[in-house]
């Protein structure tokens, strides 16, 4: 993305509150407007699956549903996308992702 941020100060912000509020409730926050970030849908799921879902040592499948539910609700391009899907494709490491994590 040539260094520029990937979401807005704002959003971001945003974000950090729906994550919060996640991880201090066990449940989906209430999200007005779903999130734009300028990376693809698949490095945005994979990168929650590697920070999040893989590190709960609480996880089982409803818990990684749920996690998947955070990501639809959360996250503008994942509104066409079925929660089930997101739950199966968590752990799909995109082709091009250790090529971003370098360029960091």
């Amino acid at each position: 993305n040539d260094g520029k941020p990937i979401m807005s100060p704002e959003e971001y912000s945003k974000l950090q509150g729906y994550i919060e509020y996640f991880y201090e409730n066990n449940t989906i926050p209430k999200v007005e407007r779903p999130l734009w970030t300028d990376i693809d849908a698949q490095t945005v799921s994979y990168t929650i699956y590697l920070c999040k879902v893989n590190n709960d040592p609480g996880r089982n499948k409803e818990k990684t549903l749920l996690y998947a539910t955070f990501v639809h609700n959360v996250f503008y391009k994942f509104k066409d996308t079925e929660i089930e899907t997101i739950y199966r494709k968590f752990s799909t490491k995109p082709t091009h992702y250790d090529d971003i994590v370098k360029s960091k």
